[in-house]
């Protein structure tokens, strides 16, 4: 009679094991995600300031921006959705550049867009200094 009162507790840590892998899962994939989420983030950042410090040196265009950011961006192994966008007006260089998400998390954002903002170099003569 002992026995019969006694819980039967065979199959519990099966039972555990199968509730928490799942969980334990979507928590990694969760890191993972916002580890790529950051990288693309520092991209986009890092090739938003290369292009504003290529687009404002002296007699420098928006083209040369686009292409350091283009050029950044496929050294550090991100795509960029569409082309860096690049504007050089007359005192100041403005580049906004976009990198894609890899996404293992459905229903969080694709892209990252990031914006850096320079004054462009000028020639001061020397007795205007």
């Amino acid at each position: 009679m002992a026995g019969s009162s006694r819980r039967d507790d065979r199959g519990d840590t099966t039972t555990q094991l199968v509730l928490i892998t799942p969980v334990v899962l979507v928590l990694v994939l969760l890191v993972v995600q916002l580890a790529l989420f950051l990288h693309a983030s520092n991209v986009g950042a890092a090739a938003a300031h290369r292009a504003v410090a290529a687009g404002a040196v002296l007699g420098a265009s928006a083209a040369d921006g686009r292409r350091a950011a283009e050029e950044l961006a496929g050294d550090a192994g991100a795509r960029l959705v569409g082309a860096p966008t690049v504007e050089r007006s007359a005192g100041v260089v403005r580049a906004r550049v976009s990198v894609r998400v890899h996404r293992l998390v459905p229903g969080l954002p694709t892209s990252v867009t990031r914006t850096a903002v320079a004054p462009v170099e000028r020639f001061v003569p020397e007795p205007e200094r």
